[in-house]
């Protein structure tokens, strides 16, 4: 009996391990963050279902909303490592960015690690009255997330317009083109083009909702894929249907 359960022990620890090791290829540590590697082509802002496998996930993009106001973001230049670099030849095994990595020298080349800092401007935004398609699409497919943050390998002309820009904004175009404009000084300096990058690794944001008058929901916040929602939200809209309270309102 002692042995079978010393056998069945064993093969549940080579079954754990071998999941750990399967869930580290999936993904690539950039900014301390833990993103989903990438051979595909992502833009910070679109909508999909993450189709989740043994060997890896892959995110099918269902929707582009039309950006109606500019939504601030983040950027910060992050160094390559093994790893990352590893990631990237993947991605672009003709190395199109021009990228040098040797482990034992410095200084190491760097990738741009950008991300959606307003939320509470996306939230809003898809609220609007303009996005209702897209908002009755996420009321109805709960597993909906959004790209909210990405791994990018740019050349070093790019990175260098990256370095000295002050703020950044997505913004899209009439045909749902999204792009990131750069300021300094107050002015516009450039605008950059996903297209021009080559994407190495992604990260995804779920819906959190509640409830709003006329006993309707809304969205109320982001937050990272996995992580909680705020009290009184809930990542399935029909949660927050249930919890409605009329008397709040």
């Amino acid at each position: 009996m002692f042995k079978k359960l010393r056998e069945i022990t064993k093969k549940t620890t080579r079954a754990g391990i071998l999941l750990v090791l399967l869930g580290s290829c999936k993904t690539v540590s950039v900014n301390d963050q833990s993103l989903y590697r990438s051979d595909d082509y992502f833009e910070l802002g679109m909508i999909g279902i993450q189709e989740k496998g043994i060997r890896s996930d892959e995110l099918m993009t269902t929707a582009l909303p039309e950006l109606s106001m500019p939504i601030k973001l983040s950027a910060k230049l992050v160094e390559f490592d093994k790893k990352t670099y590893k990631t990237y030849l993947s991605a672009s095994p003709e190395n199109t960015q021009d990228i040098a990595y040797i482990d034992s020298l410095e200084p190491k080349p760097k990738l741009l690690y950008l991300q959606i800092a307003d939320r509470v401007g996306m939230v809003n935004m898809l609220n609007d009255k303009g996005h209702t398609d897209i908002k009755r699409y996420l009321e109805k497919k709960d597993e909906a997330v959004m790209v909210s943050s990405l791994g990018l390998a740019l050349s070093k002309e790019d990175l260098d317009k990256f370095a000295t820009a002050e703020a950044f904004f997505l913004v899209s175009n009439d045909y749902k083109q999204y792009r990131v404009r750069l300021i300094d000084n107050e002015k516009v300096i450039d605008t950059f083009r996903f297209k021009d990058a080559t994407i190495i690794s992604y990260g995804l944001s779920s819906f959190c909702w509640g409830s709003a008058k006329g006993e309707s929901v809304e969205i109320r916040d982001m937050v990272p894929e996995g992580e909680q929602c705020p009290d009184n939200t809930y990542k399935k809209a029909k949660r927050a249907v249930e919890k409605f309270d009329p008397y709040k309102f």
